[in-house]
């Protein structure tokens, strides 16, 4: 899957005429975004349903900790066309002052927390580590150009890192994008 390809999915987005409007303007929805149509008594009525990626009144929010630029660039353009809520390290240390920053702060939590295993600073189980010291509860997810028996395993069981949330390279974006939705 070439880059190029990455990119323009990442930028897709359907635009559908507004249907309480009687301008042409057109409203943009996120890539997931459905619109149901369905006649009732001679009226045509649209209704958006929101898909699974967006919660009413909400955006997920993500930290996302990734050394490779490239990969991060393509990763924070797939989490923009789904209008999710990220904020982008490239150190473990740093990712782990914005994790401390937001709990400290008192802000809300984030949804998950995407961590490359070799991040400069701390790694990224060492980060994970941390992270559930402050928050045990929060979820968090494993990206590795090690495969997964290469990866200590007294840190993973430590970082109660479930064996789902490990992406080894190269893993299928979707599927990564995918699983960052919480289980509800």
């Amino acid at each position: 899957m070439s880059i190029d390809y990455l990119h323009y999915v990442a930028s897709y987005k359907k635009d559908i005429k507004n249907p309480h409007s009687n301008s042409d303007k057109h409203i943009s929805l996120p890539r997931r975004a459905h619109v149901l149509t369905h006649s009732t008594n001679n009226k045509n009525l649209t209704k958006i349903h929101p898909g699974p990626y967006v919660k009413k009144n909400k955006k997920y929010r993500v930290l996302l900790a990734e050394s490779n630029s490239g990969v991060r660039a393509v990763i924070k353009l797939y989490l923009e066309s789904l209008n999710f809520d990220y904020i982008t390290a490239d150190r473990g240390d740093e990712a782990l002052r914005l994790f401390s920053d937001t709990v400290a702060n008192r802000r809300k939590n984030y949804d998950v927390v995407l961590l490359d295993s070799h991040l400069d600073g701390l790694s990224g189980l060492e980060v994970a580590i941390e992270i559930h010291k402050q928050c045990p509860y929060q979820r968090i997810m494993i990206m590795s150009a090690s495969p997964r028996e290469h990866l200590p395993n007294k840190l993973l069981k430590s970082a109660k890192i479930h064996e789902s949330d490990i992406f080894t390279r190269p893993f299928r974006l979707a599927e990564l994008i995918c699983s960052i939705e919480p289980i509800r």
